[in-house]
């Protein structure tokens, strides 16, 4: 998983896992196990969160990691050119 999370950082999108690839990574969890386990850790410290901090999402085909991506505010525009988002990129990359 963090591989893909880190793939997903390195490319400035997001990284997401259906519930059978997981299984196939070794990772023998359910939707329903998950959403149980996710509910579980609602009541621990922020620290002990370990879920809320690398799931940005979940639902019944797979969950979405958390990535360096920054999702653009809808019907605004950034303005910055293809060159200006590289250079961001290739910043975050060096650090």
């Amino acid at each position: 998983m963090f591989t893909a999370q880190s793939s997903g950082d390195n490319l400035n999108s997001t990284s997401s896992l259906t519930w059978d690839a997981l299984q196939q990574m070794g990772i023998p969890v359910s939707y329903r196990a998950f959403a149980a386990r996710w509910d579980q850790e609602d009541q621990l410290p922020p620290e002990q969160q370990v879920l809320h901090k690398m799931v940005d999402k979940f639902d019944g085909t797979g969950l979405t990691l958390k990535t360096a991506e920054e999702e653009p505010e809808v019907g605004t525009d950034s303005g910055q050119s293809e060159v200006e988002k590289m250079a961001k990129r290739a910043t975050k990359l060096g650090k």
